[in-house]
């Protein structure tokens, strides 16, 4: 960021010296001086005080947040009703649930952005479901690609192929 330049007019040198020496009571150097005018300049400084006053106004609301925010518990619900045969047939056999089981209700918590609950469902859902968008992406981006499969023969709905005629 360059400098900023204050000019100031006056119609004397008595006035000239006069401003000149104004400034640098109020901390401004010499930087150089001719015989009609004078440039002087202050660099800027490090202020302790507006660095506390940035803290306290910007780091101080963040930490307060934090605080408050972390003691926060998770909180997950999970309802659904009873029946008599479970839906999922490796339960149903088994017992236990399979490894598939939760898996479309945490896609669901994850699309919505509740990863706590999603982690409830099931325990992998957020690495299942980064593999899940990632590999859709490759394969819609491959598909439209020059050398996907739409790209040599796009399907002519227009003008379907002759269809042959029956042999006898």
């Amino acid at each position: 960021m360059g400098a900023s330049i204050r000019r100031v007019q006056v119609h004397d040198k008595a006035s000239l010296d006069s401003a000149a020496t104004a400034y640098i009571a109020k901390g401004f150097i010499v930087a150089n001086r001719g015989d009609d005018f004078v440039t002087l300049q202050r660099k800027k400084q490090f202020s302790p005080l507006w660095a506390v006053v940035g803290l306290v106004l910007c780091v101080l609301p963040l930490l307060i947040y934090l605080i408050v925010y972390a003691g926060q518990a998770s909180r997950a619900v999970h309802a659904g009703m009873l029946a008599s045969i479970p839906l999922c047939p490796f339960r149903w056999l088994t017992g236990p649930d399979c490894p598939l089981c939760g898996l479309s209700h945490a896609f669901g918590c994850l699309l919505t952005g509740n990863l706590a609950a999603a982690l409830h469902f099931h325990s992998e859902a957020p690495e299942l479901f980064a593999f899940w968008v990632v590999s859709t992406v490759v394969a819609a981006v491959h598909s439209l690609a020059a050398d996907g499969p739409w790209a040599a023969h796009p399907p002519n709905l227009a003008n379907p192929p002759p269809t042959p005629p029956p042999s006898h």
